[in-house]
């Protein structure tokens, strides 16, 4: 199953949701929608026409756990709950959402206030989501749809970049470093949460900043770090969900018959295995690269594969370069990126060797 269907129609409410992900947020003050919509999936009456692809259930803050240990094959409906910050709603996801095929809808005030968390802390604060998971319900009285919440500047609108600065602090930071040869790349001191507390100690007011976190992951932040550096000018990168899904798009893996189909079918693959698509391209990185000299470990210390020219290393053997099936005597980081999906990026890499080969992606 790739995408969740909600779909509702009254003489007076249409809606037609679609959700890729299992954990997502919809944000609506009064008069969007969110109360008819409650009322209208509760209403058995026929003149109501429903076409959901699992059964909704309604949770409360007395009964949610056992509604989430004991459901099966479900879209679980949280309606601006006391729960979701706790410990032990993220325990129950992490247990029971990938398990027992639950998708989960949390319904939240536009206008919560940053200020109601801790520093540390964001909306959910204990679970990986992606900030692509977060909507605002809209309404022109009788259509109701889904927009995204936050559209963030993209790297690609930069005509110029001043500074980098990521979340990962080894193999991401190390590759980046090394493609954006042309800018400043620093990283932050304790992942995402440090992101807005290192950006706000550098003198960047008045530069173009690329700012590059895993968007799978970063729901839980992305708030704060509106909130706080909205006088800062600033991008992500396009279509980035985090480190390891740009190596898998990279043409390192084009051929790989593994990648290519779960590609074909990103959310179905994802979801049947983890709750954070995040999580499911660290594993499936890790995999494809198993029995490969550039082996992939999340968190440790980048394959020089994967940035520097093929036979350039001292254990780059003729063996292992057969194991390997690469023999890219040219600039790597420009053969890896050159017509993906990322292959904007190479317009802050200085290219010594001037030297370009086409590559398709898959």
């Amino acid at each position: 199953m790739s995408t969740i269907e909600l779909e509702i129609t009254s003489n007076q409410y249409v809606c037609k949701f679609y959700f890729e992900r299992r954990i997502n947020v919809i944000k609506g003050d009064s008069g969007t929608g969110k109360t008819s919509l409650l009322e209208l999936i509760r209403d058995t009456s026929p003149d109501i026409i429903k076409n959901i692809t699992l059964d909704v259930l309604i949770a409360d803050d007395l009964g949610w756990k056992a509604l989430m240990t004991a459901s099966h094959d479900a879209i679980i409906i949280f309606d601006d709950s006391n729960v979701i910050d706790s410990a032990e709603f993220a325990k129950c996801c992490y247990e029971y959402v990938v398990k027992n095929n639950l998708y989960l809808l949390i319904f939240n005030r536009e206008n919560l206030k940053i200020e109601q968390h801790t520093k540390e802390a964001g909306y959910m604060p204990n679970i990986s989501y992606s900030i692509d998971s977060i909507y605002r319900l809209c309404s022109d009285g009788l259509n109701h749809w889904l927009e995204p919440f936050y559209n963030l500047k993209k790297c690609s609108q930069f005509s110029g970049l001043d500074i980098c600065i990521t979340e990962d602090t080894s193999g991401g930071f190390e590759f980046f470093s090394k493609l954006l040869n042309t800018v400043q790349v620093e990283h932050s001191d304790g992942g995402k949460s440090a992101i807005v507390d290192k950006i706000e100690k550098l003198p960047v007011k008045d530069k173009n900043i690329l700012v590059i976190f895993d968007s799978a992951a970063f729901g839980c932040e992305i708030e704060r770090f509106v909130n706080k550096l909205r006088d800062y000018d600033l991008a992500v990168l396009d279509s980035y969900e985090c480190f390891e899904g740009l190596l898998l798009c990279s043409n390192m893996f084009r051929n790989n018959q593994k990648v290519i189909n779960v590609f074909k079918d990103l959310p179905a693959y994802a979801n049947k295995y983890c709750l954070s698509w995040e999580t499911f391209f660290e594993k499936l990185l890790a995999y494809v690269t198993r029995e490969k000299p550039y082996k992939y470990v999340h968190g440790k210390k980048l394959r020089k594969c994967y940035f520097e020219d093929c036979g350039s290393f001292s254990f780059c053997t003729f063996e292992l370069s057969q194991k390997c099936g690469l023999d890219v005597r040219e600039n790597k980081l420009e053969w890896l990126l050159t017509d993906t999906k990322y292959s904007y990026l190479l317009a802050f890499h200085k290219n010594e060797n001037c030297v370009t080969k086409k590559m398709s992606a898959f």
